[in-house]
């Protein structure tokens, strides 16, 4: 006896799965109203080549994400056979790896480059979030970001990387910032010497960087008498200092260092102006006055010579 009627296949609901997770495929559906159902087949395309699973109840696992159509094929006694199709979505549920490089060292005001290029997913990276301590900095599709740390500290940056699917994953690193050193040193004259009024005030400074800035001003008990100054100097400097025309005394000369980051100062040095007792000037009137005494004599001698001749 044949079995005209096949069996009708019907497949059981879609599924959505995460990575790695174990699934079931079950036929609880299908009929056939002759024979009865002899065999069951679950095929699909899985890597790079065609997966095929028997029986009525068929366990897979699903590692790699994507949305897989599954075949699911009965077949009765008779040989007929019929076909019927579910979808197996496996979501991204595997976390990127992320790399933001090792610690860094620098000094304050300066600016550093940071990459998380290193960073790696199964699927695709979205986003990169950089956090310095639990302030966030920037949220970017680009890897790179270029960040400035203008006083010195440790500071913890943390990197939060988010993949296509949502998930995260995070790493930090420490960046040790450092107070750039810079000193100021006077050799020439010595604190509290004395001084003409015009001199050389002779010095060093030091400093992590190849030039910075020297500030200066000179003042007395009055005030401030020559306001600040300023000189670019790499290590030696000379400073033509002239007091010409004001009075003696004490006079200040208040220095300062700049780097751009920090100042080192004010340093005071202290020095004597003394001036110098003036040439005695000579009196333009004096002499004319021998002048006068001069003709007075000669008018005076004539004078008496005429009275002594009218007399003889």
């Amino acid at each position: 006896m044949n079995d005209n009627v096949g069996p009708m296949a019907i497949a059981p609901d879609d599924i959505t799965v995460g990575q790695h997770t174990l699934v079931l495929l079950r036929d609880d559906n299908s009929t056939d109203v002759g024979s009865g159902i002899l065999s069951w087949e679950w095929t699909f395309v899985y890597g790079t080549g065609v997966t095929t699973l028997t029986g009525r109840e068929a366990e897979f696992l699903f590692d790699d994400v994507g949305s897989y159509d599954v075949t699911l094929t009965v077949q009765d006694h008779y040989g007929n056979t019929d076909s019927a199709e579910l979808t197996v979505l496996v979501t991204d549920t595997t976390a990127p790896v992320a790399r933001a490089g090792d610690d860094i060292s620098l000094f304050a005001g300066e600016q550093i480059d940071l990459s998380a290029e290193g960073s790696s997913d199964n699927v695709g990276i979205l986003s990169y979030t950089w956090t310095i301590g639990f302030e966030p900095v920037e949220s970017r599709e680009s890897p790179e970001i270029t960040l400035y740390f203008g006083s010195p500290g440790n500071f913890l940056v943390e990197l939060v990387v988010t993949d296509t699917s949502g998930n995260i994953g995070s790493t930090s690193m420490w960046v040790n910032v450092t107070a750039l050193q810079v000193g100021l040193e006077i050799t020439s004259p010595p604190n509290n010497s004395q001084v003409g009024s015009t001199f050389v005030l002779l010095g060093n400074v030091t400093s992590d960087i190849p030039t910075v800035l020297l500030r200066y001003r000179t003042s007395n008990a009055a005030g401030v008498v020559q306001d600040w100054r300023e000189l670019a100097v790499s290590d030696i400097f000379s400073i033509p200092v002239n007091l010409t025309g004001l009075p003696g005394g004490v006079y200040t000369i208040e220095l300062t260092v700049d780097d751009s980051y920090s100042t080192f100062g004010p340093v005071d040095w202290n020095l004597e102006h003394v001036v110098a007792d003036p040439e005695p000037e000579e009196d333009d009137e004096e002499p004319w006055i021998y002048w006068l005494l001069l003709v007075a004599a000669v008018v005076a001698v004539a004078a008496v010579t005429t009275y002594i001749v009218r007399r003889r």
